[in-house]
């Protein structure tokens, strides 16, 4: 079965620096690169993220390099590497609050929306008038107060981590992309590691 995915090779000598089935272009981030994004290419069997620096993409044809591999070239793919581990891991922290059908995040916002509101002014007359509020009472059987509350309590929590895995992912990708040799990409690494993303996610 041929498997189509997201190459990133060097522009001046097409070698290949990391594949993915997934988008790569947060791989852009990386500094002092002049990187080029080849889409839906079919890789040979024997290329593996481990040895895809030994090959070449010209032409949309893989070729394998017999010169020995620049170290400047080995430190950019483990930085690659790196990037897209800790984009995985943000969407390991984020993937359980944002699993929804389409369009969902416009009921979500009406439903905080509406909470907010009838926090302001908590009457029976209010709540008639919020369609969504007064819809999950009636579906949760409680106090309309309790839900609204719950309901500025699941928005908070997704907010706090949003925020924090944001900026756990953007000073991770910063230092990484930043970083010129193996040693600080060695204490990034074990960052990652130490860490896991773990919830809460303190200022790294």
């Amino acid at each position: 079965m041929e498997v189509l995915v997201q190459i990133f090779t060097l522009v001046e000598s097409s070698r290949v620096i990391y594949y993915s089935v997934f988008d790569v272009t947060f791989l852009q981030s990386l500094e002092g690169s002049n990187l080029l994004i080849a889409r839906s290419v079919s890789i040979p069997g024997e290329m593996t993220l481990e040895n895809c620096i030994e090959w070449k993409l010209e032409n949309n044809r893989f070729s394998k390099f017999s010169a020995n591999i620049p170290s400047e070239v080995t430190l950019l793919h483990r930085k690659a590497k790196l990037l897209a581990q800790v984009n995985a891991l943000v969407h390991k922290v984020r993937y359980p609050y944002n699993k929804m059908l389409l369009a969902q995040d416009y009921v979500y916002d009406r439903k905080f929306q509406e909470a907010r509101e009838f926090l302001k002014n908590p009457s029976e007359e209010r709540l008639k008038e919020l369609t969504y509020l007064s819809d999950e009472v009636e579906i949760r059987k409680q106090e309309p107060k309790l839900v609204a509350l719950e309901i500025q309590r699941q928005r908070s929590d997704r907010e706090f981590i949003m925020k924090s895995s944001e900026r756990a992912r953007r000073f991770l990708i910063v230092k990484i992309s930043a970083s010129r040799t193996d040693e600080e990409l060695n204490h990034f690494a074990g960052l990652i590691i130490e860490r896991n993303f773990k919830i809460p996610m303190s200022v790294l």
